[in-house]
């Protein structure tokens, strides 16, 4: 995968989960030293893994173009050529599990973080104890409500699609004789 195929879409991804990485990290490493050098050193390096493990995640998966195909296939677009079964597998399992159960578990980590954070600013005033649990609030409230808004309208056609590749796959030989 070369850097170029990621579109200005991948790159915003990318740039938007590096910052909200980095300042998790800031607030975190704000809680052990005051240090403004260590605090930012963190803050920039936690940024670039985020990116690091972003663009790995998606040359693992055969490239940005390919995971951009995959995504239009199951929106009702073609079949993408060129990206392996066994990813085409994957990421429709992965679909499916995402507009499952990791719906209502995404939104009851949401509820329970939000009151811990809650709970931090009104009971104990804990300011970097609100910011770490309310952003990891906010962390699971946008992935539930991405896969609410996003992916649940297209869960039946990945369950179709899904079901479809795995009966070619388990497709029994006959018997020789």
């Amino acid at each position: 995968m070369h850097l170029r195929e990621i579109d200005a879409g991948g790159w915003l991804r990318a740039a938007g989960a590096a910052v909200f990485g980095g300042f998790v990290a800031t607030v975190f490493t704000a809680r052990f030293t005051g240090s403004v050098t260590a605090i930012v050193l963190v803050g920039s390096a936690t940024a670039l893994g985020v990116v690091v493990v972003v663009v790995a995640a998606w040359a693992g998966g055969g490239g940005h173009a390919a995971h951009r195909a995959l995504q239009a296939w199951v929106r009702g677009g073609p079949e993408p050529d060129g990206v392996r079964r066994d990813r085409k597998v994957r990421f429709l399992r992965d679909i499916v599990d995402r507009t499952g159960w990791y719906l209502w578990l995404g939104a009851a980590l949401a509820v329970v973080f939000g009151a811990t954070a809650v709970a931090d600013l009104v009971g104990d005033h804990d300011v970097d104890g609100a910011l770490l649990t309310g952003s990891t609030a906010v962390v699971w409230a946008v992935l539930t409500v991405r896969g609410i808004v996003v992916d649940r309208p297209h869960r039946e056609r990945a369950q179709l699609l899904y079901a479809e590749l795995v009966m070619t796959e388990r497709t029994p030989e006959p018997p020789a004789r």
